[in-house]
């Protein structure tokens, strides 16, 4: 008869399917291709439960989104700020939005955090989002016999007459029905006349403008090789098991934009796995770096300078403490491909000199601006920094909030690549021999090396750039 048998068949499972991984990216391979742009490496390394490496050949697909901060609708945006609107920066949710810059010609400003802030700016931007739910008319005209403000008439907001009727009135006869010259004339008079406006008609710029589309949507700041496979070769020709490896690239225009990096995989269960850049980086953007090619200089006006120098002095021919010098300091940031790079954010030392303005500041005070700008008039101009106001022929007024020494020294790069700063240098910094006991007394001259560094995301810094600051004459 037949004998039953027991056979086992024993099954090894090396590894399961993606439960977790980090993405990372290398600042210190990054490299310059040609046509302006830039070459990331970045990896993604896949692992199961139980944290093995999956196995080879595991389809892993990349994306890459331009991110800043969250809009908040407290806040005041003006001209250049970026906003991102969606779901929130740190949520591992697909974003449903992109960043929006601010762009406003006529107001310069996108939204009031409060009513009333800024002059001449309507309240309808008090909680402006870039979705489009907003609508502000825009108005202007003009009366030939003068400009007349419909608000300080008929409670119009923001609008500019262009028609103005009106009608001449008193106790004097002759003002009935006259024209508006001839009542003028009859009051210059003495008649007991007054021209009343009755109406006012504005004229509108755009018609009826939705408010959010002040807010432009920004392109992706960088494209990434989309699709890879786990053990896929690197740069080197080396390949690793669970990690899959693919490029970011960007151009110069795109330096210092905030990014998120994302893999998407089949995970367990068949469910779908997101891996998050900012997962494995403290919750931080990977922000696209200046590589250390890139160039960093400053120079200073004038770069000498003698506090006995008789064009310094008072009438009297002593120094004038009320008039000290003054120097001005540039700094210029450039790439490899010798392209003005914007919004880096700069710092200053100047030994022995104090910091009394920057222009293109940082906002120390985080209430979203700098300054503002305004004609020689003092009416308000639409331009949101130091650099771009004076090119327009305006008066920059620094945002009182961001005056503190410790923000003074931080700067923005504009689209020139520059920040300058103005640095102030106070009688008595030189060491002089006693007048008194010396037979020729004379003081020593004082350096200051001025360096320039560039705070992030890789740290550089610029030559310095030296200012003798020297006192001739010891003794009166």
């Amino acid at each position: 008869s037949d004998v039953p048998t027991e056979e086992k068949n024993i099954v090894t499972v090396i590894t399961g399917p993606p439960a977790q991984g980090i993405i990372n990216y290398s600042y210190v391979d990054i490299t310059a291709i040609d046509g302006g742009l830039y070459e990331v490496p970045v990896t993604v390394m896949l692992w199961d439960v139980h944290s093995n490496p999956v196995s080879d050949s595991t389809n892993v697909y990349f994306d890459v989104r331009g991110i800043t901060n969250q809009y908040d609708p407290t806040m005041t945006y003006v001209n250049d700020e970026i906003v991102y609107w969606g779901s929130a920066p740190e949520s591992r949710e697909t974003p449903d939005s992109l960043v929006y810059r601010c762009y406003n010609p006529v107001h310069g400003v996108c939204q009031l955090s409060e009513a009333g802030i800024i002059t001449g700016v309507p309240n309808d931007l008090v909680s402006n989002p870039p979705d489009g739910s907003g609508v502000l008319e825009h108005c202007v005209g003009e009366d030939p016999a003068g400009i007349i403000d419909c608000t300080d008439n008929l409670n119009s907001t923001d609008c500019i007459a262009t028609n103005i009727s009106g009608a001449c009135e008193g106790s004097n006869a002759s003002c009935n029905n006259s024209a508006e010259n001839i009542c003028n004339i009859l009051e210059d008079q003495g008649a007991d006349c007054e021209w009343v406006i009755t109406s006012c008609e504005w004229e509108s710029i755009f018609d009826v403008d939705t408010v959010g589309e002040l807010w432009i949507p920004q392109i992706h700041p960088a494209s990434i090789e989309g699709a890879a496979k786990t053990g896929n070769e690197n740069s080197n020709g080396e390949a690793y098991t669970g990690v899959a490896n693919t490029v970011l690239r960007f151009g110069s225009s795109d330096i210092f934009a905030e990014t998120v990096i994302r893999a998407h995989t089949l995970g367990v269960d068949g469910g779908s796995l997101i891996i998050d850049s900012r997962a494995s980086h403290s919750g931080e953007n990977l922000v696209l770096p200046l590589t250390a090619d890139g160039n960093l200089s400053v120079g200073a006006n004038p770069t000498a300078y003698d506090f006995s120098d008789p064009a310094t002095q008072d009438p009297d021919g002593n120094y004038d403490p009320n008039d000290p010098p003054i120097i001005v300091v540039t700094a210029t940031l450039s790439d490899y491909y010798q392209y003005f790079i914007d919004n880096g954010t700069l710092a200053l030392t100047a030994p022995f000199g104090t910091i009394v303005s920057v222009c293109n500041g940082i906002d120390g005070d985080g209430n979203g601006i700098t300054g503002s700008c305004a004609d020689d008039a003092g009416n308000s101009l639409p331009f949101s920094t130091c650099s771009t106001c004076g090119s327009q022929g305006g008066v920059w007024t620094p945002d009182p909030g961001d005056s503190d020494p410790g923000n003074l020294s931080f700067g923005k790069t504009n689209s020139s690549g520059q920040v300058s700063w103005e640095v102030q240098y106070d009688f008595g910094l030189n060491l002089c021999d006693d007048c008194t006991t010396a037979q020729n007394p004379t003081c020593e001259d004082r350096e200051s090396n001025i360096v320039v560094q560039l705070m992030d995301p890789l740290s550089q810094a610029s030559d310095p750039v030296i200012v003798v600051l020297s006192q001739s004459v010891a003794c009166e």
